[in-house]
This record gives C-alpha cells, structure tokens and sequence, in this order.
C-alpha cells in the first residue's frame, strides 16, 4: 500500500466536519495542542474518509466522505479528492465516493489527494447475509524511503577514533555523519533536539543494500559498531529529538553486562510526560541490533515516540530470565508505527505494545503496521535458560494492521505458550482508558507453536475498556500443539475470555490434531457480542468449540454468546455435525477436504474439492492460500 509522503509533526485534534474523532498522536483533545514551533505552515498530510470502514450487500450501495487534513488535524479546503477500488471486482467507487457492492470480499477504498492518502476497508456480503463492518485499519502509513528523507546538507565523515556524540551535537538538520567501515564507537549516543529542518542521517559509509533487502548477520558487510558498554544503552533520545535516519550500522551489547536496553526512542515517567517531549521521526534501517548469546538483554528496541519505523533489519539475542524481554515493545509513544521487513527474536514477547501505562495522558499507541516480519524463537531457547512467552502481544494499542508475517516457535514457559495474546490491560492501575481494539491479523504464517490466540476482553483487576473490533482472516496456522516440537501446553486454537466485542474469525485454515487439542475454549467474565466465524477450514480436535462448564458446540455458542452470533460455512475435521449449527460441513480427515498437497503443507484447495466455492459468498472456504504465500516471499531469513 502507498505511504503517505508526508513528515513534520503530528498533533491531535478533535475533528468534527466529517463526523467522528480525529486523533492522529492516538489522543483526543477538544481544544486541539500546540505542536512544537507554533508557527510552522500548515501543509497537507491526510486524508480522512467517513466512514473510515463499512459493509455492504452485493449491489447496495455505501456513501463515503473524504476530507484533506493538515498536521494539525484542521481540514484543508479546495484540495480534489480521488476515489478508487483497490480491488474492482469485488466493490466500485464513483466521483462521488458512493461504494457499490459487486462480488463477496473486502475492498480497500483509496481517497487521495495529491501525494497523501486515506484508505476505508468495505466488506461486501450477500443478500441477507449478517456481517459488521471490519476493524478500522491505519490512519497513517509512514513513507521510509531514502529519497523521502534524503539528507541534502553537508557530510561529515567520522575516522576510527572519531567522537560520535560531538559530531551529532554540532550536526545541523540535513546533514550526514558517515562512520569509518568497521570502527566502534562508545555508547549511549543521543540524539539531541535540533531547530530547523531536514533529515541527519547516521550510516556507515558505504552502499547500503537496496531498500526491501534484509540485513544478513552472516554477511553484514563492513558495518561501524554502535556498543552499549553500560546499562544505559547504545542509542537513547532526548526530549523532542527528530528527523534522524539510522542506517546500515550495527549496534550491539558488550558480552558481560546485563542490558535494560539498547535503543531507546523516547521515555517514560516524568522525563516524558506531555506530547511535547515525544521524540518523533526516527526511521532505523538496515540494522543489525544483537545482545549476546549468553547475557541477559531486556530490550533491543523500545518506540516510545512518534513516527517511529524499523525496516529492513535484523534483531535478535533479545533474551532474560525472570523478566520480560522483546526485540521491540512500546507503550508511552502516540505511534504511528512501521515494523516492515525485519527478523526479530525476542523471549517473553517478540513484539508488544502496552506492559507498562503510558505516563503520558490519555495516550494510545496507535496507527502502527507490522508487514512482512519473521518473528520467531530460536529452538535453542527451549528450555529453562530464558523466560519465554509468546510471539506477539498487544495489551494497549489502537488500528493495528498485523499482515504477511511468519511467526514460528513458541512453547509453554512463563506462560502457557499462546503465540499470540490480545487483550485490553491496565498494567499499573493508573491507565482506565487502556484499550486494544481494531486490530486486523491477516495473511499470517503461523507454525510450530504449542497453542493458537488468547484474547481477553481485559486482564487483571484494575479498570480498562474492553477488547473490541479484532479480525483474523486469511491465516494459515499448522504444526501446532501435538503437531509442534514443543508439545506440553495448552493445546488450544483459539481461547476468548471475557465481554469481547466484534470478533470476527474469517477464512482462515487452521490445522489442528485429533488428540487433547481443542479448536476454542470460550471462557467466563462476561458474553461476547458481535461474534462471527465464517468460511473458516479448521479441525475441531479432540474437544472442538468448547465452553467452559457447558460443553461443546451449539450449547457453548448459545452460553457464551447469548446476543447471537454468526457460525455458519466453516468446514471442520470432526463428526461432530449434530453439535453445531447447521449450515457447516464436515469430514473425518484432513485429506477428504480437498487440498493440493495436504501432506506438503500445500493448503490450497484442488480444483475437484468438495468444498469448491461453498463459501458463504459462493468463494472457497479457509484462507486464500495463494494470496498467503505470495505475501510472505522472501519473509523467512532462515
């Protein structure tokens, strides 16, 4: 999808002409913020479009909005608006923004004007057919191209024994700091504030490798090194630096001190408590960010500021024990964020946001894409060395767009081995409007793990809003529980607990084993409302949809979701017909479902499947397999 081409600095705003809350930091606030320099021009950088995502029936009709905004969130008048369908068969979209339904499916609508853009996803059903509109997606998508954020000034070159933190303060805005080929410098290094404009680049000096090509740890090439000889870290922030681009440089922890971290973008607590001290502007790319082996590193990355982005890099050996480490984590940044084309290892959670309250007021990281990662555990890590926990976590967080990423390796330790967790969470007490909601997970990998998803409308005892808007569609999860390497844990597909709200389960292809194995186990706290499950291939196991204190099947859909709910074209692995709704299908084995090649992983249906077009819009029921596998080439880095 295109980024917006756009930088400078974000503030929210409520925005009330289009009909619904504008909140480009993730925070609302009636009487608008003052951005740091008061006086800066406003400048186009957004589309909004109303609704920001619908449904409707094939051959009905939807009216879109759209409004060009500045960086303040003011509208932006006498600017042409243009509309189109990034998929035309399935939804058209006139001049005027008046959506028409043609075949079942989602299509993004696009609203561009200029260089920026606003996208609506629209889902088109049949006739009759009960569907919500899908989670929001993201508001922003940031531009990271070098081009965008070229350093047009002067150019500093830095030999050996140069002193980095001197040429970074005397840098001025546009400038370029190119470090000796294979020297080491002495962290931390900050990045200070700077008055003007213009991006600083700071690279080793020679050719990077092209822009969607991952960092190589086995040939990084003649990297400078970045090292973290304290606790403090390799790279930190201070309060509103900006526009920095870090590029082909290795950063790395001493080999015999425990880390807290090693670059750290923003703060916490009373060193950044306003939006007016959030850094903003950062783009890591091409970079190799490692602990050690056999030393404790808490975190490799931390995004606590604005407009943050990891790209085209390598991170790994982020690992301790008794504590919660991850390659990347967040919760007092405002976002957006980008997390494109990375390996990332981390024990605990490999990416997660939220785990701490924002002490920023009223913030929600938000606007955040995660595309084309491999996240995964080494399985070397089995065991008691590391504190182990899932793969992605998201306890705080707002328009979230998890696609076309490979998770893989996860097992019970520290948790009971859920690969990924989703759940709205007041981690300290002092956070009452901490929400996870509109999250959209699609065109995912999953494999080798020992449980699926666990999502919780709220988790612990302090006050939250609800868990709400989440979609799955179109992933692939297989190897999992008994199937996996790892095969003590929880041995569950999927597992919802509490007053969860517009879940949507939708085309995905899931294969789970016969024995001790459950596909869902929908737990107490509260009904879930808004559920559907549709056009899903998946194997019911030994204990299938499972409530607990109730049994299975239609009794624990009819317990736990009392409002009604949507259960209907999924193709199961099971006999179990006479405890479902009707409406579904069954086999006894996952060869009589009709797939390629079930026994080399090829999850596309065949062309004489039985299950050819028995969707519930006349497609094919489980995930778009061909899709899937065309997302994710070149994802796997080993």
């Amino acid at each position: 999808m295109t980024g917006f081409s756009v930088r400078g600095w974000f503030w929210a705003r409520a925005f009330a002409q289009v009909g619904f809350s504008f909140a480009l930091l993730g925070c609302t606030n009636e009487e608008g913020v003052t951005p740091p320099g008061g006086d800066e021009e406003p400048r186009l950088v957004g589309v909004l479009i109303s609704p920001p995502s619908g449904a409707v029936e094939i051959d009905g009709t939807l009216q879109l909005t759209a409004q060009p905004v500045d960086q303040f969130g003011n509208p932006v008048d006498g600017v042409d608006v243009v509309f189109a369908s990034e998929a035309p068969t399935v939804a058209s979209v006139d001049a005027t923004g008046l959506v028409t339904g043609l075949e079942a499916g989602i299509a993004e609508i696009t609203a561009t004007a200029g260089e920026v853009l606003g996208v609506a996803p629209v889902t088109v059903h049949p006739p009759g057919a009960q569907s919500g509109a899908d989670p929001e997606l993201p508001r922003i998508y940031l531009n990271t191209s070098r081009d965008h954020t070229a350093s047009n000034g002067d150019t500093v070159r830095l030999g050996p024994n140069g002193d980095l933190q001197n040429a970074i303060d005397n840098a001025q805005p546009g400038d370029a700091i190119l470090l000796a080929q294979g020297a080491t410098y002495s962290g931390p290094i900050v990045l200070r504030d700077k008055t003007g404009s213009g991006w600083i680049t700071i690279a080793t000096d020679m050719p990077l490798p092209a822009e969607g090509t991952r960092v190589d740890p086995s040939d990084p090439g003649p990297m400078a090194v970045i090292l973290a000889e304290d606790v403090e870290g390799a790279i930190v922030t201070e309060p509103r630096a900006s526009f920095y681009r870090i590029a082909g440089i290795e950063v790395r922890s001493v080999n015999d001190i425990a880390m807290t971290g090693l670059i750290l973008l923003g703060a916490t607590g009373d060193r950044q408590d306003t939006l007016g001290e959030v850094p903003h502007d950062i783009v890591l790319d091409h970079v190799y960010v490692h602990g050690s082996p056999t030393v404790e590193l808490q975190r490799c990355i931390a995004l606590n500021a604005a407009r943050l982005a990891v790209v085209d890099s390598y991170v790994s050996e982020c690992h301790y024990e008794g504590v919660d480490s991850q390659a990347i984590v967040g919760w007092n940044g405002p976002g957006p964020f980008k997390i494109v084309n990375n390996y990332l290892e981390g024990a605990a959670e490999n990416i997660m946001f939220g785990g701490a309250d924002p002490s920023i007021d009223q913030l929600t990281p938000s606007d955040i894409e995660i595309r084309r990662n491999h996240i995964r555990k080494p399985p070397e890590w089995f065991g008691d060395r590391w504190s182990v926990k899932n793969l992605f976590e998201l306890k705080h967080a707002r328009r979230v767009l998890v696609e076309s990423n490979v998770f893989e390796n996860n097992w019970a330790n520290a948790q009971v081995g859920f690969a990924v967790v989703l759940k709205s969470e007041n981690q300290d007490g002092t956070c009452p409007w901490c929400v996870t909601e509109h999250v959209t997970f699609r065109y995912n990998l999953m494999q080798n793990v020992t449980a699926g998803f666990n999502m919780s409308a709220n988790s612990g005892g302090f006050e939250t809003v609800a868990a709400n808007n989440i979609l799955f569609q179109d992933n692939v999860v297989y190897n999992l529980a008994g199937d996996s390497d790892y095969n003590a844990g929880n041995n569950r597909l999927w597992q919802l607990i509490g007053q969860l709200d517009r879940l949507t389960i939708r085309n995905n292809t899931t294969i789970v084993p016969g024995d001790g194995s459950m596909t869902a186990a929908m737990m107490s706290g509260g009904s879930k409302t808004n559920l559907v499950v549709i056009d899903n291939i998946m194997g019911l196991g030994e204990f299938g949809w499972f409530g607990d204190g109730v049994g299975g099947g239609v009794g624990a859909l009819n317990h736990y979701a009392p409002g009604g709910y949507v259960f209907e074209s999924n193709a199961f692995t099971g006999d179990a017909s006479d405890s479902y709704p009707p409406g579904n299908f069954f086999v006894d084995t996952y060869l009589q479902i009709g797939f390629r090649n079930f026994l080399a992983a090829d999850f596309g249906l065949a062309a004489d499947s039985p299950f050819k077009g028995r969707a519930s819009g006349g497609g094919d029921p489980g995930a778009d397999w061909d899709s899937v596998m065309a997302g994710l080439t070149g994802v796997r880095s080993n």
